[in-house]
């Protein structure tokens, strides 16, 4: 064989070899490329999603304040209102029990009293010291409540 032909041979073989060769380092940087890029939009999403926690604990955070400054200032004026009711209703069923209980207890006490000459018997209540009976009731209710909700108000505590 001549010498030139092989040379020639050899060189078409190397030819396809270098082709070969080149086709692998592309695949091996296109393999790189992309893995650097999942990488990057892996770090980009890890980024996004710790800034939406943050903003999501901080919409928790705002919304509780939000919900305790609302009850603090709205509730707190109808459980004071309630609370002075509920005292009036107390006080007005102490005044009826009293009246109940003197209405029932002054026949049979006029007897006994009749008994040994004496006219003695109970009167009811007059009216101002009902009213200030019932007044007295409501303010306490009214101040009950206020200790009340502004101690429960303050053990609210956002988590």
């Amino acid at each position: 064989m001549d010498p030139l032909v092989l040379a020639k041979a050899r060189s078409l073989r190397r030819r396809h070899q270098r082709g070969a060769a080149l086709f692998v380092v592309a695949m091996a940087l296109a393999v790189l490329a992309s893995v650097g890029i999942f990488a990057l939009a892996a770090a980009a999403t890890e980024v996004r999603t710790s800034g939406n926690e943050r903003q999501n604990a901080q919409t928790h955070y705002l919304s509780q304040y939000g919900i305790l400054v609302a009850s603090t200032t709205n509730a707190p004026t109808a459980l004071l209102y309630l609370g002075a009711m509920q005292g009036m209703l107390g006080g007005i069923a102490g005044c009826a029990i009293a009246e109940a209980g003197i209405w029932l207890l002054n026949r049979p006490l006029r007897e006994f009293t009749g008994l040994y000459g004496s006219d003695f018997q109970l009167r009811l209540l007059p009216a101002a010291d009902a009213l200030a009976i019932i007044a007295l009731a409501g303010a306490l209710g009214w101040l009950g409540a206020l200790l009340s909700v502004s101690k429960h108000l303050w053990q609210i505590e956002p988590r």
